[in-house]
């Protein structure tokens, strides 16, 4: 089959959305399809070249700016339009079926009525459901993107949702069905945690994210503020939020957070993970059901202590792989607690792993590839 993949950001850029596209485009070249990703030319730090191929997949990348997410945490890339529309068409007319990463983005909204105009199908993965932001100027702007979601959501062939929660309110939300297909980890690449002697080293805390409203950075830096003599909290990552970040802690005196920037080289992440205790994932309403984040933990064997603020939750079983809490202090009494025990921490970090090995990427792309053939005319 030729594929085209809509993304509004690819790999090398670093993110859970990217992550999912670029892993399910690998398997698919793997089995022989043939596949062209559209996507901007915006990276984590600087723009990206227009055309390249990673083992086999090619990437054509649209003249883009970041404005908006750089200024106002809006993740949303200012396409050039005219150039974004010749590209779509040139290489939908081509496709045998195109598929896209979620409702919101211009890239979905012109690629699902090029396709549509064209006859070709459609299948959209909705990575998140309903975002819960703080301020009413962001629930507002969210209200607005979804209403512009409509035409997406109601005119692609087939929705698949990383998870049940997302199904439900893309249910409620567009009265449309779904197929659950959840994410998954290079269960291989992880190497286990080795048992966690009790020593006279600090205990490590990861957090791996962007630093935003959404993923709960702020969280992260209340809790290392409750634990300042007990704990070290090593937080990989960048974002719209750097800046106030940093002046937090400096005006708090807070010394046990360690801000390493974004880890693009996956063997370093990897070695992140090994490193550390545990991982924190404080993350509010709209995370992804089964965020890369927190199976890559699990694969490496870390428990997760998850903020009970979504179906990204369920991946936790409650005092086997990790704790799921309601709020900071709970976090902080968890952390605590795997501090002191280290025999319980030493079989969470078995569980973890075992349940890890569940999501398979190669059931994932198995599954997308007969979900594709269901409408291919």
């Amino acid at each position: 089959m030729k594929i085209v993949i809509i993304a509004h950001h690819f790999y090398p850029f670093i993110g859970g959305l990217e992550e999912v596209a670029f892993q399910q485009a690998k398997g698919l070249v793997k089995r022989g399809h043939d596949v062209t990703v559209i996507t901007s030319n915006i990276g984590n730090q600087t723009k990206l070249k227009k055309i390249e191929n990673y083992g086999g997949i090619t990437v054509y990348r649209v003249s883009a700016s970041d404005f908006l997410y750089r200024n106002f945490d809006i993740p949303q890339p200012i396409f050039n339009l005219f150039e974004l529309k010749k590209i779509l068409k040139k290489f939908i007319q081509e496709a045998d079926v195109v598929h896209v990463h979620d409702r919101y983005y211009v890239s979905s909204l012109f690629a699902t009525k090029i396709a549509k105009k064209l006859g070709k199908p459609v299948v959209l993965t909705v990575h998140v459901g309903f975002i819960e932001y703080e301020k009413s100027l962001y629930r507002m702007l969210f209200s607005i993107n979804e209403m512009l979601s409509y035409y997406v959501v109601k005119n692609v062939d087939v929705i698949l949702s990383v998870g049940e929660e997302i199904k439900n309110y893309i249910s409620k939300r567009f009265a449309r069905n779904s197929i659950v297909v959840s994410n998954a980890v290079e269960i291989e690449k992880f190497i286990q945690n080795h048992n966690k002697k009790k020593s006279d080293k600090k205990f490590k805390v990861l957090f791996v994210g962007r630093f935003t409203y959404k993923k709960g950075i702020d969280i992260v830096i209340d809790v290392a503020k409750n634990l300042r003599d007990e704990a070290i909290f090593i937080c990989l990552g960048d974002g719209p939020k750097m800046d106030e970040i940093k002046e937090t802690l400096k005006r708090d005196k807070i010394e046990n957070v360690i801000l390493t920037g974004i880890i693009s080289n996956k063997k370093r992440l990897r070695e992140y993970y090994g490193s550390a205790d545990v991982l924190i994932f404080p993350s509010r309403k709209g995370e992804a059901s089964s965020p890369l984040v927190m199976l890559e933990a699990l694969a490496s064997g870390l428990p997760v202590i998850v903020k009970d603020s979504g179906g990204h939750a369920d991946l936790i079983c409650d005092g086997l792989n990790g704790y799921v809490v309601d709020n900071t202090s709970e976090m902080v009494e968890k952390i605590r607690f795997l501090k002191e025990n280290r025999d319980i921490l030493n079989e969470m970090s078995q569980n973890a792993r075992k349940h890890a090995e569940k999501f398979s990427w190669s059931e994932n792309v198995e599954k997308l590839i007969s979900i594709y053939s269901s409408v291919v005319r």
